[in-house]
């Protein structure tokens, strides 16, 4: 990967700090994880620290070479709770049902520092969260691994302390190959577990949307929310704009909305939003376009959406264009797509 994105990326320190407890609780000794990657145990326990992706990178493979414990990810993620996220978690668990609190993460999870991508998909019987990661195909198959299993893990957790026995997965689907301790796997979710597939993502049942919370809170939801809101405005002024119009568009489940209105939501002119993507060598259009093939490849997934389904779940109102679409992105028609 590139070092400059490595390098650019900045997260909190507290996924450092989390990790680097659970590195010496499984090694039985102090480590000291994070001074062996260069950074101070002051800036790794505080409130407002916040580490490069290339830093937390090397306690991810240094922490696995000292333990010797190939779940590292899942080990981390059920470390990762409601109580860790701090604001991004008191948004979500405050919520009335489960779908408010599904949106909410959706909507808020760039306030956790993290550049990897959410979205979710409602149909009749399941939901769907895939976990997605801009440059995923360039990061190590070890931090893949990891990501996912930490991802996964902490919501896993967080959902069980939102709706307790009610809450249950139908299936967990891993874009990576069976592991050896697959057993911690069906232990840890309770569900079926998927190797080698297209994409890492959690299936639920869609009845569970509309369960209320344990641990609704009307008043600290709004004060979350408003917190939220006000540092979601201070990201699009930093280099998270791309994703920032991503996750917008990923969690839009109608038309396309267009320019202008996006650049409304950022409290932007059309120009100037145009201005700040070419600033990351990008464009509205193309991150329409990588959304729009996400999500179609996603719905070709489903046999029991036809094509012209699929169309008409992107705002296609002619299924002729979407086909004319799809080849351009995948250089394949759909029916085609889904025969491979």
């Amino acid at each position: 990967m590139n070092d400059k994105v490595l390098d650019k990326e900045q997260i909190p320190s507290i996924y450092a700090a989390v990790l680097s407890q659970v590195v010496d609780k499984l090694g039985g000794s102090q480590f000291n994880l994070g001074e062996q990657v260069g950074i101070s145990s002051d800036k790794l326990f505080s409130n407002e620290g916040r580490i490069s992706r290339r830093q937390f990178g090397r306690m991810i493979d240094l922490g696995y070479k000292l333990t010797e414990c190939p779940s590292l990810g899942l080990e981390f993620g059920k470390q990762i709770t409601v109580h860790t996220d701090g604001l991004m978690s008191q948004v979500v668990v405050t919520a009335n049902t489960l779908g408010e609190a599904v949106d909410r993460m959706m909507k808020y999870y760039p306030v956790c520092g993290f550049s990897m991508q959410q979205s979710v998909t409602v149909m009749d019987d399941s939901t769907i969260i895939r976990v997605t990661y801009p440059y995923y195909n360039r990061i190590k198959p070890q931090h893949k691994v990891f990501t996912a299993e930490a991802v996964f893990a902490s919501h896993w957790i967080k959902l069980q302390s939102m709706l307790g026995d009610y809450m249950m997965l139908s299936q967990l689907n891993l874009a990576y190959g069976r592991r050896k301790y697959a057993k911690e796997y069906e232990e840890l979710f309770g569900c079926d577990v998927s190797f080698d597939q297209q994409f890492n993502e959690m299936v639920f049942p869609t009845a569970l949307l509309n369960q209320p919370l344990k641990t609704a809170n009307p008043f600290l939801s709004d004060l979350a929310k408003k917190l939220c809101d006000q540092r979601i405005r201070e990201l699009s002024e930093q280099d998270t704009l791309p994703n920032q119009v991503r996750l917008i568009l990923q969690r839009n489940t109608g038309e396309i909305p267009s320019l202008n209105d996006l650049a409304s939501v950022f409290e932007l002119s059309p120009k100037a939003l145009r201005q700040r993507l070419a600033r990351h060598d990008t464009s509205y259009q193309n991150i329409v376009n990588a959304v729009l093939k996400e999500k179609a490849c996603h719905f070709l997934g489903d046999h029991r959406l036809s094509v012209d389904d699929v169309a008409s779940r992107l705002g296609y109102s002619d299924s002729a264009n979407f086909r004319r679409a799809f080849k351009r992105w995948t250089g394949k028609a759909p029916s085609e797509y889904r025969r491979c």
